[in-house]
Parts: C-alpha cells; sequence; structure tokens
C-alpha cells in the first residue's frame, strides 16, 4: 500500500482546517523554507556518489545483533554490473526526504494560491482576472513571489554548501524510520493534514512578524542564516551524527 507522500497532490485534496492553517503562514518565512527546501531538493542530484558512500560508511558503523533496529537503512540499489560507478546507483530517497519533498510541494500549492491572488489585485484595475487551473505538478510552477526570486537568484550560491549538508544529513536513517507507522501515538506524521499542521506548529513561523526586521535588510546573511523558522527535518540518524552520538 502506497503512503500518502506518493499520492497525488492537489491544493483541493487538503482538509479545510489544513487550508486555512497554510493561508495564516507570513509570506516571508514561507518563501523562505521554499528556498531552503527547493535548494536541497535540487543538489541531490548532483551528489548521488556522496551519498552512497556516506550511507555505507554510515552502515558499517552501527550495530548488529541486539541493536539491529538501530542499523542504518542502506536504500541502495546496485546495478547488474559489479564495476558499475556509484553515480549509476539507484539511491531510495529516506521517509525524511520523502516527507520534506511532500511538504515542499504543499508550500507551492499555497504560494501558486496566493500569486494568483496577487496578480488578480493587480488585474482587477482594468476589471480583468486570472482562473487559477490546479498544478498537476508542483515541482514545475514557476514561483512569482519577488522574495522568492531574489533569495533565488542572489543568494542560492551562497548557501549552496549548507543545502548539501542537509541533503547529506536527510540521507541517512535508521531501519525503524524507514516505514512510517499508522499509529500516531507513534509517528506524528501519518498524512498531509498532520505534516501541515508540524510546520504550522513553529510559533517563529505562524507568529513571524517583517516589521521586527524593519531596520535591517531582509536578506543580509544574519536573518538568512536564522534557523528559527526553518523546518528541515532531520532524521533521528543524523541526529545522533549532530549531537555526537555513536551508533
Amino acid at each position: 500500500m502506497p503512503q500518502f507522500y506518493d499520492l497525488p497532490l492537489s491544493f483541493d485534496s487538503l482538509s479545510e482546517s489544513s487550508k486555512e492553517l497554510l493561508c495564516r503562514v507570513p509570506d516571508y518565512p514561507l518563501d523562505y523554507n521554499l528556498f531552503i527546501f527547493k535548494g536541497i531538493h535540487k543538489v541531490r542530484p548532483q551528489m548521488k556518489a556522496d551519498l552512497c558512500e556516506f550511507r555505507v560508511q554510515a552502515a558499517e558503523n552501527t550495530p548488529r545483533g541486539d541493536n539491529a533496529d538501530k542499523a542504518v537503512h542502506l536504500g541502495i540499489l546496485k546495478p547488474a554490473d559489479k564495476d558499475a560507478d556509484a553515480n549509476d546507483y539507484e539511491l531510495e530517497l529516506t521517509t525524511t526526504s520523502k516527507l520534506q519533498d511532500r511538504l515542499m510541494k504543499i508550500l507551492i500549492l499555497e504560494r501558486h494560491r496566493r500569486d494568483i491572488a496577487m496578480l488578480n489585485r493587480v488585474l482587477e484595475q482594468e476589471n480583468k482576472s486570472i482562473t487559477p487551473i490546479a498544478l498537476t505538478d508542483p515541482l514545475v510552477y514557476k514561483i512569482k513571489s519577488p522574495l522568492f526570486a531574489t533569495l533565488w537568484s542572489q543568494h542560492y550560491d551562497n548557501h549552496e554548501q549548507s543545502f548539501k549538508k542537509f541533503a547529506i544529513l536527510q540521507n541517512l536513517e535508521y531501519e525503524f524510520e524507514r516505514d512510517l507507522s499508522e499509529n500516531p501515538e507513534v509517528n506524528d506524521v501519518t498524512d498531509d493534514d498532520s505534516l501541515i499542521r508540524l510546520f504550522c506548529d513553529s510559533k517563529d513561523v505562524m507568529e513571524f512578524d517583517i516589521k521586527d526586521q524593519i531596520d535591517q535588510d531582509l536578506l543580509d546573511k544574519q536573518v538568512l542564516d536564522d534557523s528559527k523558522i526553518v523546518q528541515i527535518m532531520i532524521p533521528l540518524a543524523a541526529q545522533a551524527i549532530l549531537m555526537g552520538v555513536s551508533f
């Protein structure tokens, strides 16, 4: 049975409560998280060999036997040719990466809604309007937000190494992290609604006030490096590395 993040996605498929939550997300946290998520998504294919090597090295240092549940899930499909280059391997995304990609698509749908609303406000003066067309593939949508466009065009290069770092961290998960549990007491994310609630649960996101940044450039490095509004998902296995805990 496919997981919810593998199913087709549309704005209309979201619950009304989820739509209301997304509507309350301020523009800056919305666009900045889209900038980060899309950056990580872009660098992954460029790093396939590094991601494969990292998984293999991590797996070699994980416990076995009684602690097999903490073994790192490899998710590497090797080609029939034993001499094939690592770039030829198929790399299965971690559950965390799949969830973040799903969240990214949801945020793109919300951004699309706002872009259409913004264009209609401009066209209203000419007694014109745009009827939105449902996005069949959110990833191909070109975001119209000036803030996102500025982030992507002027700050991508400066943050590319950070994108790669997070791609590495999201690349590692324990065996028990691989499959989502349908029991909400075990896993906080079981569907799109719970994924949206998780994102919107941050006060730093929902209560972000652009007026608080009035005395400094919103796009300077200090603000861009402020992680309080960034909702990057990190697997438990990678968190262990960040905290210096051995496998």
